[in-house]
């Protein structure tokens, strides 16, 4: 369990840097900017989930599944919504377009609907290709 919540919590932030363009500290804005309040969305909801825990009449209960799930969710927050973004920053990757050659592959092709609208981000981008790509 506690590596899903190591993954859940990291990989949608990670995705959104991915697929960002710009700088790392431009690309860790974007992805915390659309990515941090689901993230935070999840873990209030994980820890609320888990409440009713503590009213049972099992001391166990309380001690060794309540507070070991609590303290797991908030240090998975922890690393996916502070130490990643900073480590990503100063050591990220390039984005996935860079890699692939296509440093502007977010922007609509002529022949799509959309054609001249630049999307606001990459995520946006991605959403624009996507839905171009069913009109066709």
């Amino acid at each position: 369990m506690g590596v899903a919540f190591g993954v859940e919590f990291t990989a949608h932030i990670m995705l959104a840097f991915m697929t960002s363009l710009g700088s790392n500290e431009e690309r860790i804005k974007e992805a915390m900017k659309h990515m941090l309040p689901p993230t935070m969305n999840g873990a209030c909801s994980t820890i609320v989930s888990v409440v009713p825990l503590l009213f049972g009449d099992f001391e166990y209960i309380r001690k060794y599944m309540f507070v070991p799930f609590v303290l797991l969710v908030l240090i998975s927050l922890l690393n996916g919504s502070v130490l990643m973004p900073i480590v990503l920053r100063y050591a990220g990757p390039k984005s996935v377009a860079e890699q692939e050659g296509t440093p502007d592959a977010g922007t609509p092709d002529a022949g799509t609907p959309d054609a001249g609208v630049v999307p606001s981000n990459s995520l946006d981008a991605e959403l624009a290709k996507t839905q171009a790509n069913a009109t066709v």
